[in-house]
């Protein structure tokens, strides 16, 4: 539950028209800098040097990104968010229940998915691998479909 309810704060506040100007400025900026970059390298890379003290050249997607992570007003205190490299590759940090894509290149709608990629024998989610699914299809991954909490999200 927790991806979820995060995922829909960071929607929210990348929707919101507050930070409509410095997103835009920020992802035309984004566009013209991985023009000219090449993609992350697809196997984990050694993550010490110069390049773990670069400032990120996106800081307020990135300010978003942290807040919207580690702030909950609902929540009695503030979780930890950290920072990777912004080079890094999907699938190269420490990671055993996927990721969240957000896509922001249209922040009247913002989309979202969350895909595991990730496959431990031990592991108790059961979705599919490489497969992007709705918040309710990951919950599905960890709820079986009687349970009381996927019952709540389901009730129109």
């Amino acid at each position: 539950m927790d991806a979820l309810t995060t995922c829909l704060r960071l929607i929210r506040i990348f929707e919101d028209d507050s930070n409509r100007i410095s997103l835009e400025q920020e992802l035309r900026s984004a566009a013209e800098y991985f023009q000219g970059h090449a993609p992350p390298a697809k196997q984990p890379v050694r993550w010490i040097g110069k390049d773990d003290e670069l400032p990120c050249p996106f800081p307020f997607i990135t300010t978003c990104l942290v807040v919207g992570t580690s702030y909950d007003p609902q929540a009695p205190h503030i979780s930890i968010a950290h920072e990777e490299p912004y080079w890094m590759g999907y699938n190269q940090g420490d990671n055993n229940d996927g990721i969240t894509v957000l896509d922001i290149t249209r922040l009247d709608k913002v989309q979202y998915c969350f895909v595991n990629f990730v496959d431990y024998d031990e592991r108790e989610m059961k979705t599919e691998l490489d497969t992007p699914l709705t918040g309710l299809g990951y919950l599905q991954g960890y709820y079986d479909v009687g349970d009381e909490i996927l019952h709540t999200l389901l009730q129109p």
